[in-house]
């Protein structure tokens, strides 16, 4: 959401988040974000509403904020953007969110237009567990993912890796845009599929 100097909220398109815990990892870590999401209409509007209700009723002005919900719950309100947020919503539909955050911040009305309708993915899987990285399997594939568009390894090989509650981050980054939401949901459980992504000791 982006909030201007009276306190009137915009809310950006819900993104789907698929979580470590989603893929039977014990961490809370975000594995995917995903563009559209695949509720329904409705469920989109209502949280729609609850998360610019969430916002207004912190009172915050010339913000950015992120409004998370795990299933029907609000689970955190924070005031910035959300991780990748800015990245998936250009990927996807074309929308500027650090320029509508600059808006807010000059005393405009933010513009939060779409300029295309793609489906879209952010991938950053972590590994099962806490070691030495010795290999990251499948980099050969993933240039081959449906929707693929660009990947980058992040942590090198003999470095400490872990989980995201023990403060790690994800040696690995993908990025998956198509017209087709289905394919592009396709190549994320792909990455789903590769158990032993990462080979740590």
């Amino acid at each position: 959401c982006i909030a201007d100097r009276r306190g009137c909220v915009y809310p950006t398109p819900l993104v789907d988040v698929i979580t470590g815990q989603d893929i039977g990892i014990d961490d809370y870590h975000h594995f995917a974000r995903i563009l559209p999401s695949q509720l329904s209409p409705e469920k989109q509007a209502e949280r729609e509403r609850l998360a610019v209700a969430g916002v207004q009723a912190l009172d915050m002005t010339c913000a950015a904020a992120h409004v998370e919900f795990i299933g029907n719950c609000l689970g955190e309100i924070a005031a910035r953007p959300g991780g990748n947020r800015a990245r998936i919503l250009d990927l996807a539909y074309g929308i500027d969110e650090l320029s509508a955050y600059h808006q807010v911040l000059v005393g405009e009305t933010p513009r939060i237009l779409k300029q295309r309708d793609h489906a879209a993915a952010i991938v950053t899987p972590f590994p099962r567990r806490k070691g030495i990285l010795r290999k990251i399997h499948y980099l050969d594939r993933i240039p081959k993912l449906p929707g693929y568009l660009y990947h980058e390894v992040r942590t090198a090989l003999g470095e400490t890796v872990g989980l995201a509650k023990g403060g790690y981050r994800s040696p690995l980054y993908i990025e998956l845009t198509a017209p087709d939401p289905d394919l592009v949901r396709r190549g994320v459980d792909e990455i789903i599929s590769w158990q032993d992504l990462f080979e740590v000791d």
